[in-house]
């Protein structure tokens, strides 16, 4: 909260009249005011606001999944955006978004390019290494713009660096790579951080690799962040807790004395974080839907769940709502120095995502929850579905005003139609083995004798 008298005079407002309204105020500023709290003297008020004036944004990796969205949604918004990418003419895009063709491992060669549209904020989508996160800072230090501040020859783009909740310590636990207890829930943007580089298993991390061309051998999230926020003027954090997260992580190493500072960076660049979720939607390179649709599709009566899967919850956002809080924190100088997690409200279980998926495709078949031992290969997932994922995005909502654009319904809608539009290439994936499946709902008919098999349809 913020005292309104440093914004916004509001005159008059009684108890009675508590709600929430709409107004421009200084004449710089748009935004949403809620008034929170009222005593006879002070109106205190949570502001969320994006800045009026047209801002310059530079959005690397703009051409995929999340950028498509991203670039149209900070068009609509009448902003000047660029598009750096490598495959020139791949996607299209309104007329008056410029682009800067290239490649992002070598993006230092093209800072010419960017000073000359010199951007307010630069978007990095495919940060994928501390050392990529070092490079970028280097490529836009002196590459601002001048507007708003005449004072100065040059103001530094403002980062907005796109980071993951597998930076938490509840990745590590899932994938065996931290040892002791599972971390408790939900997680915040305070909670620990993982203490190994590693964040996946060498086989999954090729698997990702094989989809995302971006992502390199030294992918480490909790990297980029800390070159980032060492990078940085301030990073304000919530706690000392939260300030010290890097501090086990062993590249690079903190400064003496650093982790035990609520103030982080000193570097010069002004940025913010932001930890995505699961993302899913028209796009979706993971194809995270297409397993059950692919079944619902092809009509298999029944659809079989590990126990451990069918109960484990995730945090997940629908691409044009992770787009927008993207572009909320990118036109936002309140999201300046500060990390957010963007998630969907509520984590669902994988059991009820795949209800509310079959649901909507009207199946009448039923799903069979069985103990691990008695699924068929192709559905043994490795990991410790002990460690849910389950995160808050409590702290983006409430200080930037986030909220999805898209409710889960229609994102869940939208969805499945494209999944029916463009089946994947390979359509043999390893989730699929019907003969397998089929043969061990054989073996386990629905009875009293069977009390290990539920059937819940």
């Amino acid at each position: 909260m913020i005292r309104t008298s440093a914004a916004l005079l509001l005159k008059a407002i009684s108890r009675d009249s508590y709600k929430e309204t709409s107004r421009e105020y200084s004449g710089t500023l748009r935004g949403r005011v809620k008034v929170v709290a009222i005593t006879d003297v002070i109106i205190y008020a949570y502001i969320c606001h994006r800045e009026e004036r047209v801002m310059r944004i530079l959005i690397i990796g703009g051409n995929g999944f999340i950028g498509k969205p991203l670039v149209r949604q900070l068009n609509e918004q009448e902003h000047s955006v660029a598009v750096f990418h490598r495959d020139k003419g791949k996607a299209a895009r309104p007329a008056e978004v410029e682009e800067i063709i290239g490649d992002r491992r070598e993006l230092g060669n093209y800072r010419g390019a960017i000073r000359e549209f010199a951007p307010d904020v630069v978007i990095d989508l495919i940060l994928s290494s501390g050392k990529q996160a070092e490079e970028l800072i280097e490529t836009v230090r002196g590459v601002g713009s001048t507007a708003g501040n005449h004072r100065l020859k040059s103001v530094l783009p403002r980062i907005v660096a796109i980071s993951s909740m597998d930076v938490y310590r509840a990745c590590g636990v899932f994938h065996g790579s931290e040892p002791g207890p599972l971390e408790p829930l939900p997680l915040t943007e305070e909670s620990p951080l993982r203490k190994t580089t590693q964040t996946y298993p060498v086989e999954r991390l090729q698997q990702l690799q094989s989809v995302f061309g971006w992502i390199d051998e030294a992918y480490d999230k909790v990297a980029v962040e800390r070159a980032i926020g060492s990078a940085s003027d301030v990073f304000e954090f919530q706690s000392e807790a939260e300030a010290g997260r890097y501090a086990a992580h062993p590249h690079p190493p903190l400064p003496k004395g650093e982790a035990k500072s609520s103030r982080f960076g000193n570097g010069g660049i002004s940025a913010t974080i932001l930890r995505l979720p699961m993302v899913y939607g028209p796009g979706d390179h993971l194809r995270r839907f297409f397993p059950i649709v692919k079944r619902i599709e092809d009509r298999r009566p029944a659809i079989l769940y590990s126990e451990a899967v069918a109960a484990w919850r995730s945090p997940r956002g629908y691409v044009e709502n992770v787009a927008a809080a993207i572009a909320l924190a990118a036109t936002s100088s309140q999201a300046a120095g500060r990390i957010y997690n963007v998630a969907e409200q509520e984590s669902f279980s994988e059991l009820e995502w795949a209800k509310k998926v079959a649901d909507r495709m009207g199946w009448q078949g039923r799903f069979v929850v069985l103990p691990r031992e008695r699924i068929p290969e192709n559905l043994q997932t490795p990991g410790n579905f002990a460690q849910h994922w389950v995160a808050s995005s409590d702290r983006i909502r409430r200080e930037l005003g986030y909220e999805e654009i898209v409710k889960t319904n229609e994102a869940i809608r939208r969805t499945i139609e494209w999944e029916r539009r463009t089946p994947p290439l390979e359509t043999g994936l390893s989730t699929l083995d019907y003969a397998a499946e089929d043969s061990a709902l054989a073996k386990l008919p629905l009875s009293s004798e069977m009390p290990w098999a539920k059937d819940l349809t």
